[in-house]
């Protein structure tokens, strides 16, 4: 029997809500689906340690997957509001401008950080080199571009009251989110790690995450999402050995 083990951060949620009532394709394939566990503030977040994690990862077969979700939320970290000191991103592929009150960044810039925010950490290195199965990291979705559907979900992000912050323009957010993605796949591709980007049908003529399938908060996606990834990852260890 293959086995995926998936396990990540708070992006696992929609697949494991999905997998609830997904229909397999292929029956004896065994999917778990885990979040890591944390606490902040207090509160318990998650249901799987990480050193279980690494133990289960160690249990796979070369037959089997391990599907990592641990980076690709840096975009929303650092730019779904504006920053205290507000920016706008120039790359040498458009006309330079001036935003009035903003600073100017160049992308190299930014994604260094990515770069360097991905390699901060490890945990995705020790599940690679722990493990026997095939590893994939999945992309996070892309971001929302309603703006006024954002500030309808929350009222604080990351101790930052909504109001006294404006949400950044969706096409900012985009460009974040562009750059954190090809800094994730660089560092996978030094890994050896395979990169599962998000579903097509699921993104927009602009590049943005359709409607249909945002979640009921700011950042993730929805039980339909999710169960398109279920799909994409069915499918793909549809193609490794018996």
């Amino acid at each position: 029997m293959k086995r995926i083990f998936v396990f990540g951060d708070s992006h696992t949620r929609a697949l494991k809500d999905a997998h609830k009532d997904f229909k397999l394709l292929e029956p004896s394939l065994n999917f778990e689906i885990h979040w890591m566990l944390s606490e902040k503030n207090g509160a318990i977040r998650g249901d799987l340690r990480y050193e279980d994690a690494l133990t289960t990862a160690s249990d796979l077969l070369e037959s089997d997957l391990l599907v990592i979700s641990l980076l690709g939320t840096g975009h929303n970290i650092f730019g779904l509001i504006e920053h205290d000191i507000p920016f706008y991103l120039w790359d040498d592929y458009q006309s330079e401008h001036s935003a009035p009150g903003k600073d100017l960044i160049p992308i190299n810039l930014i994604y260094d950080m990515f770069i360097d925010f991905c390699k901060k950490n490890k945990r995705i290195l020790e599940l690679k080199k722990g493990t026997k199965a095939k590893v994939v990291h999945l992309m996070t979705p892309p971001p929302k571009g309603e703006n006024d559907y954002i500030k309808s979900k929350i009222s604080r992000y990351r101790d930052k009251v909504i109001g006294d912050y404006a949400i950044n323009p969706p096409k900012i957010r985009l460009k974040l989110w562009q750059l954190e993605m090809k800094a994730l796949r660089d560092i996978c591709e030094d890994y050896d790690i395979e990169i599962l980007p998000p579903p097509e049908c699921a993104i927009d003529d602009a590049g943005f995450l359709k409607i249909d399938y945002y979640g009921s908060d700011a950042t993730h996606a929805n039980i339909k999402y999710g169960k398109l990834v279920l799909s994409q990852l069915e499918k793909l260890i549809s193609y490794w050995p018996k």
